[in-house]
């Protein structure tokens, strides 16, 4: 019997992981000015809110699977290295030094630390933009390669204010 009780809990816990998964596709579907990355950190973000586990050792290995699963899902740098980085922001020192804190106390704390890191990672590209507008001058070429929303940005406010500029890209 506890097994089978088991197998179910753990049948309902992948299934709010798949709908995780879900709800990262999603996000980048209907919102296409956001990064793989910051998309990532959301899911994980998610991942802590509807974790049902009752230790900090668990809820990091249901991380690391769902940063794994999100890997696999894009196979993209940035939801790796954003994924990673988001980890160690989290999780960088311990909660609390009082073993009389509840685990329930200490999630809410990595909740909190979670969506301040997604407040910082989607201003960022933001406040890069304005501290470049120094360094583009009239009638600059700029010569990218590949895409990035962040070189966008940066490039983007310059146009705003009618200077001329060219961006090439390979």
């Amino acid at each position: 019997y506890q097994r089978r009780v088991r197998g179910e809990q753990r049948i309902t816990m992948e299934s709010k992981f798949t709908r995780v998964l879900q709800s990262y596709q999603e996000w980048l579907r209907d919102s296409p000015e956001m990064s793989e990355a910051v998309a990532a950190v959301k899911a994980l973000v998610q991942v802590i809110k509807v974790s049902e586990a009752t230790t900090m050792m668990g809820l990091q290995a249901e991380l690391k699977n769902v940063a794994e699963s999100l890997r696999n899902v894009s196979n993209s740098t940035a939801v790796s290295s954003g994924s990673e980085l988001f980890l160690r922001f989290v999780t960088r020192t311990s909660l609390s030094s009082d073993a009389t804190v509840e685990f329930s106390t200490s999630k809410k704390t990595l909740i909190d630390r979670g969506e301040r890191f997604l407040q910082i990672a989607e201003k960022s590209r933001q406040k890069i933009g304005q501290l470049s507008e120094r360094f583009i001058q009239d009638r600059m070429v700029v010569l990218t390669h590949g895409f990035s929303r962040v070189v966008f940005g940066s490039v983007n406010p310059s146009s705003r204010k009618e200077q001329k500029l060219l961006c090439l890209r390979d």
